[in-house]
């Protein structure tokens, strides 16, 4: 006889298992309680310790001692090579070696027209942000706030530039080689760093501060902010470092060279003391062919963009994992640290 079919019903465990392996998560986002000390090693203040190095290189005034006599094409080289050697490329190599994981995001790979577009952009931009700083300057002395106006071409008469040679050592030393050097821990490294912990637009507006204040010099500040800000937002759109590179020379091969040697960009103006609104002109005209020159090649470029890694939803909530993270302190340190020797060099140095 059979039995009743409810009755032979057995209970039966039910397992829930994760259909997500631990494993596929993305690495960055695992919370480690105990972070690893490289993970604590940041590159400003890589860079600060080599900033505070250079600033007692110069109390000491060491430059006299290796090269005795009158300052000359000599001097700023040795200046020159020592700067960049501490403030870029030692700090890099020792933060590659540390993590040389952060080697793999620097993309040297870069489409032919957005390379010639980022070469093309710079020569404008330099124009425009060395008219403006010129005119500022020019103002600010007139209500007794600044000192001194921007004299362009310094660097440049300490080289016999009639000499084909010293011309291709000026443009290399001042031009070429400062576009590399600095621009691979700045936006290859930097700039991630900041954009996983800040705002898109406070990380850029702070990887463009920490540009001026590594010139430590109050009458390139702002030219080389205006740079940090370009260069920021190609790197953003295009994630190719040589496309940043490309265009930090044109704008080092103008703001140095090309204002002094082209006639007709030329930003001296003789008897500065008396200078009016119609000696302006000239200059504000130059300085809007130069916009209406930037601008368009500005908008190509934003319109050729490749990616924006801002919008990678890994990105986004590993920056707000982040927000407690030690690195934000040190990065304030450092910046803080940067912004006390800009002001011991503007003030007590040059």
């Amino acid at each position: 006889m059979k039995g009743n079919p409810e009755n032979n019903i057995r209970p039966t465990r039910i397992r829930i298992v994760n259909p997500t392996p631990k494993s596929s998560q993305p690495e960055r986002l695992i919370h480690d309680p105990k972070p690893k000390k490289q993970d604590k090693i940041n590159l400003l203040i890589l860079m600060l310790v080599g900033s505070i190095i250079l600033l007692i290189l110069h109390l000491l005034d060491v430059w006299q001692t290796l090269l005795p006599g009158i300052f000359n094409w000599k001097h700023l080289t040795l200046i020159q090579a020592v700067c960049l050697l501490l403030l870029f490329i030692l700090p890099t190599i020792i933060y590659l070696l540390i993590k040389p994981q952060e080697i793999e995001k620097l993309n040297l790979k870069i489409n032919p027209i957005t390379g010639l577009l980022s070469l093309l952009i710079g020569f404008p931009f330099a124009y425009i942000m060395a008219a403006i700083s010129f005119i500022i300057s020019i103002v600010l002395h007139k209500i007794g706030l600044f000192q001194n106006i921007i004299i362009f071409g310094k660097e440049m008469q300490l080289f016999p530039i009639n000499n084909s040679l010293y011309r291709l050592v000026f443009i290399l030393i001042i031009c070429i080689i400062p576009a590399i050097v600095s621009e691979i821990p700045l936006r290859g490294i930097l700039l991630d760093t900041l954009l996983v912990r800040k705002r898109q637009i406070n990380a850029i507006l702070l990887c463009a501060f920490i540009t001026g204040l590594l010139t430590f010099s109050s009458q390139e500040f702002l030219p080389y902010f205006g740079l940090g800000w370009l260069t920021s937002l190609i790197m953003l759109y295009h994630q190719s470092i040589t496309a940043t590179i490309l265009c930090h020379f044109s704008f080092n091969l103008t703001y140095y060279y090309l204002i002094m040697r082209v006639k007709n960009l030329n930003l001296s103006i003789l008897n500065w003391l008396t200078i009016d609104l119609e000696r302006l002109l000239p200059i504000i005209g130059k300085v809007l062919i130069a916009t209406t020159i930037f601008v368009p090649i500005f908008v190509v470029l934003s319109h050729t963009k490749r990616i924006n890694p801002i919008f990678d939803s890994d990105k986004i909530i590993a920056r707000h994992s982040k927000k407690t993270d030690g690195n934000n302190t040190l990065i304030t340190f450092a910046l803080i640290g940067l912004v006390i020797i800009f002001i011991l060099y503007v003030t007590v140095i040059k």
